[in-house]
């Protein structure tokens, strides 16, 4: 059903059938033919609110003249110039949260192929047959009883936490500036000792100027050479040629990335040719359960932005008054458009 309220929202990317027909409750959906800049910055003139699943160019927002709020598919705030949004009294809200669950299995899943790498099994299987392959894929460890190190307890790190504990007894050690609020089993420690002491590291920060290369070279050379990386969170909060280089030395056992400081990756890229290296295009919390809590949220979150309400997961609160004043030149009403 096609709204008549006469707001427009624009969204960058497809999205699951049901987020689109929620949107369509209370506005015309336009979705985006490409996400290249330019298209963005011609499609975005007569949108009231966006929906954000692609990085938008910096200078977006002074070609959207009508836009009220930008809300975030997801939870990463890099893909939106908030400075520039708050200075023209936009309002930008994300939806931590909903795909928690799908990277922290994610990471899970990525932990335990690198310890019983089912991909060569598979490979040497189809490649030489069974007997072969079982005699020459090398023997799995168990994660049970592994210290596993996590940079960050938000939404995604607490959840990860939560199943490494209770489903496997692993032996959980953290990185945050709230120690305070970590579970009794969830051990606090400082960065170095985290480093020197996990198993398997795990980024689960989102990216800020703070957080760029965090896992720097510097503490990658601290792991120890059993010890794994698995990154899920963004590419640059870790120093992507450090790790490399420890990886092709063998100074640590293996990775898993799931996010690159280079974000799209093409065959021939350096992180194609690791051996010791598993690579996966930015899936972890692409599944059709994280899409759907997402959607939902994304649409509730913009329908409250056009009704003139605050959203639930306010990323600049100090906009507000700004944004009262935007609408009030804007006309304000709901039924502007007709």
């Amino acid at each position: 059903m096609t709204s008549n309220t006469g707001w427009r929202i624009l969204i960058t990317n497809p999205v699951l059938v049901a987020t689109r027909a929620a949107l369509e409750q209370s506005a015309m959906v336009t979705i985006a033919p490409d996400q290249s800049a330019e298209t963005l910055r011609k499609a975005v003139g007569d949108a009231d609110v966006i929906i954000v699943r692609t990085h938008l160019p910096a200078d977006i927002f002074d070609n959207a003249p009508r836009v009220l709020g930008a809300v975030r598919h997801g939870v990463g705030l890099d893909f939106i110039p908030v400075d520039a949004a708050t200075a023209k009294g936009i309002v930008v809200a994300n939806v931590p949260g909903g795909n928690a669950n799908s990277v922290a299995e994610y990471c899970v899943m990525q932990m335990m192929n690198l310890l019983r790498r089912p991909d060569r099994a598979d490979s040497l299987m189809r490649a030489v047959g069974w007997e072969k392959a079982r005699t020459e894929t090398v023997r799995g460890r168990e994660i049970c009883g592994r210290v596993v190190g996590i940079i960050g307890f938000g939404a995604i790190g607490s959840r990860l936490a939560q199943i490494l504990h209770y489903g496997f007894q692993v032996d959980v050690v953290v990185c945050t500036r709230r120690p305070e609020l970590l579970p009794q089993w969830a051990r606090p420690v400082l960065i170095d000792a985290l480093v020197s002491e996990a198993d398997f590291v795990v980024p689960c920060v989102p990216y800020t100027k703070d957080t760029h290369h965090y896992l720097s070279a510097e503490l990658i050379s601290c792991l120890k050479p059993t010890a794994y990386v698995v990154n899920a969170s963004r590419g640059s909060v870790i120093d992507e040629l450090a790790l490399l280089k420890a990886l092709e030395e063998r100074t640590i056992a293996g990775a898993a990335l799931d996010v690159f400081e280079d974000k799209s990756p093409q065959p021939g890229h350096p992180v194609t040719r690791v051996k010791n290296l598993m690579i996966t295009p930015h899936i972890a919390g692409n599944t059709v359960d994280a899409h759907t809590r997402i959607g939902m949220q994304c649409a509730s979150e913009a329908i409250r932005i056009l009704n003139g309400q605050q959203p639930q997961n306010f990323v600049n609160p100090e906009v507000w008054d700004r944004h009262q004043a935007r609408r009030k030149e804007l006309g304000g009403t709901r039924n502007l458009r007709h």
